[in-house]
């Protein structure tokens, strides 16, 4: 009897796609090119069988936060190997993190370099993910104080505090959240600093100063 032809079962298939793309990966970094892929859909299977057939199959729409911890994660692994670094605008092209914060990233790099001489991809994406937690909260704040419900532009903020009600609302807040007092935070607004990155950087300087 003529034996049945052995046919690759899904396993098999997924061993060996793993397998071409570590090679492709490694071909690719011995010619010092990089490797990124924004992936935004991501197939679920429920419920699969022991060989992996069978299940419902569902796609995942990554969230925008979701997004944006990839790309932090790859800033953190630019910051390491700069000379391979991707370049930005392919990292971030929906603008996903306002052009503000990124210019406060670099900000936060730069000081990093400074203070240390060596950091990790792992670590570098710990710092970022706690600067872009403070931004965040920050423009928050922002936010919250106009009552017009309007996105805040990150690059101009003090006109915002020309209204008094508005900025006793945010150096209040600004105690509540970072434990800064109200007549530090309305020194420095009253300095006319006009960006939410300049803000997330005045925050950052004095919990320094407190864990100090």
């Amino acid at each position: 009897m003529e034996s049945k032809r052995k046919i690759i079962g899904p396993i098999e298939m997924v061993v060996l796609a793993i397998a071409l793309g570590l090679i492709a990966y490694i071909l690719l970094k011995s010619s010092g090119g990089n490797v990124y892929e924004s992936a935004e859909n991501i197939q679920i299977v429920d419920n699969p069988d022991e060989k992996g057939r069978g299940g419902q199959v569902r796609n995942y729409e990554m969230q925008n936060e979701d997004r944006v911890e990839v790309i932090l994660q790859q800033l953190s692994e630019n910051y390491v190997d700069e000379k391979n670094a991707i370049p930005k605008e392919r990292l971030n092209p929906d603008k996903l993190i306002p052009e503000d914060e990124m210019v406060y990233l670099e900000e936060v790099k730069k000081k990093h370099k400074e203070e240390e001489t060596s950091i990790s991809p792992s670590d570098w994406f710990t710092i970022l993910q706690a600067s872009h937690k403070t931004y965040n909260k920050i423009k928050t704040v922002f936010e919250d104080a106009d009552s017009s419900g309007k996105p805040v532009e990150g690059d101009n903020v003090s006109n915002m505090l020309e209204n008094a009600i508005v900025a006793k609302s945010v150096y209040s807040k600004i105690e509540e959240l970072f434990n800064i007092p109200e007549e530090d935070a309305k020194a420095f607004g009253e300095q006319g600093k006009k960006a939410v990155s300049d803000w997330a950087e005045f925050i950052e300087q004095n919990k320094s100063k407190q864990g100090q």
